[in-house]
């Protein structure tokens, strides 16, 4: 009945873990959209270039490319 609401609640609801796109919910990090690169390296306090290697590392999961980041700033 209330599409926009649905959608706003949705996206409010997981928008702290999860950069959104126009309206569009990104559950994968998009590594052919420049503007989904420069949300996900932003979420993770990152360069596209440290979230491509970490992509190429571990694939386009927001969730291991999350721990992989983590777990090589330590070094």
């Amino acid at each position: 009945m209330f599409p926009f609401y649905e959608n706003t609640v949705i996206r409010f609801m997981i928008m702290e873990r999860t950069p959104t796109i126009g309206s569009v919910i990104t559950e994968v990090i998009n590594m052919d959209d420049d503007k989904d690169l420069r949300a996900w390296a932003d979420k993770f306090d990152g360069t596209k270039a440290k979230l491509k290697a970490a992509v190429n590392a571990v694939g386009n999961s927001p969730k291991d490319v999350e721990s992989y980041l983590k777990k090589n700033s330590r070094k």
